[in-house]
């Protein structure tokens, strides 16, 4: 008996279906969370905050609160549990390099 091996490449890629689906999560996402920047007065008031020359401790509380805003809003909006973590995550972040931005451009 002789046994040989040949190498072998396997390619998956996602089904078109669920490419659009993620787009679309995102998407509504994306909407939720400027909705959110818009009307919600907790996130706004987080998002002032940040504003404020804070300690590392403090700005990660506020970031911890933001988080927990949009991660509810996205949950309420049945974004799948799988990302919404993720999606809240990257918003957070977005947002919060975005103020760095700003604040910088004011101060320099």
């Amino acid at each position: 008996m002789v046994l040989a091996s040949l190498p072998v490449i396997l390619e998956f890629s996602p089904p078109v279906d669920a490419e659009k689906r993620l787009c679309d999560q995102w998407l509504q996402a994306a909407r939720i969370v400027s909705q959110m920047q818009d009307s919600d007065s907790t996130v706004t008031a987080l998002l002032s905050k940040l504003k404020q020359n804070l300690s590392n401790l403090e700005k990660d509380e506020v970031l911890d609160k933001l988080k927990q805003q949009i991660y509810k809003a996205l949950e309420a909006a049945g974004i799948p549990r799988e990302i919404r973590q993720t999606f809240a995550m990257v918003f957070v972040t977005l947002t919060t390099k975005s103020i760095q931005m700003v604040k910088a451009k004011r101060d320099g």
